[in-house]
């Protein structure tokens, strides 16, 4: 079993700061190794720091914020939280702040505050940059305000806006949403600057067509209108090679222009529908079953990805809003080709 040890650091608060008086760290450590009785002795040191201040983007220092570090290894996956983060609420009229507690090792310092997009983060190496001033500059946040739409023009009641920074990462906390009152009316705040994308989505439709903006800081954006659509309707079945149409397969359905993937299952006579879809361009597969992929499995029982690939049944399918389709997967193509050779 491992034995975690968790430890308080308490630092007195400097005179006339208001920040919070105390600072509590928590560390880890593995005492599995030590034998029952042995003597522990835990040093601790006043640690490492960096200082400097925070203002918007008018050069006006924010009261109230806050500043963090966390170790930082570009080695290690995005998903992967790192441990052992440091982060102090400061406030302070002239902005400025002195964040310590930090070890030596690499550590990512950032900024945030109520109303203002987070500051760029910061790499510094410890102990190499004990004392390093940092300036942050927050951009005052956007806001936008529009109304949401039903296909048949009215009000779409409770449809929720979403709005996220368009900047790529696999993983943001800067998404922001808001539910449309009975009139189909939003408002959103604190809003990050830059480019950012909007749509609408609601139980029952197709979200509305993204729109992409690039957003000022401070800029109130108004009058967005988001129409959701009908979005289109596929039914299809699932004949196998043997003539069968099996219940309980799944069915891929894979935007082609890359995207979410969405599932659904055969029913009792190898149906499947979906509906509400995204209007574009779409392949729906149905992967071969478990007995079939055993068959195709190596001596070492892994299954090659293009074997599995040619195993599947599948059908494109273009798909306009409104729209209603229907498809087989597994029917022997038109004209066919017939190739023969030896391997």
């Amino acid at each position: 079993l491992f034995l975690f040890f968790f430890f308080f650091l308490m630092i007195r608060r400097p005179p006339r700061s208001t920040r919070f008086p105390y600072t509590t760290l928590f560390r880890s450590l593995d005492l599995s190794g030590l034998e029952p009785g042995a003597e522990l002795t835990l040093t601790l040191t006043a640690g490492l720091s960096v200082a400097g201040t925070v203002r918007d983007d008018t050069g006006r220092p924010l009261e109230r914020f806050w500043v963090g570090a966390e170790p930082f290894d570009p080695n290690e996956p995005w998903w992967s939280p790192p441990e052992g983060a440091v982060q102090r609420l400061f406030r302070d009229a002239s902005g400025a702040y002195r964040l310590d507690g930090l070890h030596a090792g690499t550590w990512r310092v950032t900024a945030r505050g109520v109303g203002h997009d987070d500051g760029a983060p910061v790499v510094v190496d410890m102990p190499q940059d004990d004392g390093r001033r940092i300036d942050f500059v927050l951009s005052r946040a956007a806001a936008l305000s529009g109304t949401v739409l039903r296909p048949d023009g009215g009000p779409a009641a409770g449809a929720r806006v979403v709005v996220e920074a368009d900047d790529g990462e696999p993983w943001s906390d800067s998404e922001r949403s808001d539910a449309a009152d009975a009139e189909g009316r939003f408002a959103i705040e604190r809003v990050p600057t830059g480019a950012v994308t909007v749509h609408a989505e609601l139980e029952g439709f197709a979200p509305s067509i993204e729109q992409r903006l690039d957003l000022r800081a401070a800029q109130v954006a108004e009058g967005l209108t988001l129409a959701l659509r009908a979005g289109a309707r596929v039914t299809g079945e699932l004949i196998t090679r043997d003539g069968s149409s099996p219940a309980q397969r799944t069915i891929q359905i894979q935007p082609r222009s890359g995207g979410t993937w969405r599932t659904v299952t055969t029913d009792a006579e190898g149906a499947f529908e979906v509906a509400q879809l995204v209007p574009g361009d779409y392949e729906f597969v149905a992967p071969p079953d478990d007995a079939r992929t055993r068959e195709l499995a190596g001596e070492d029982g892994e299954v090659d990805w293009a074997l599995q690939q040619a195993a599947s049944e599948r059908a494109r399918v273009s798909a306009a809003d409104g729209e209603h389709l229907h498809v087989v997967l597994g029917l022997p193509p038109e004209n066919p080709i017939r190739v023969t050779g030896v391997v």
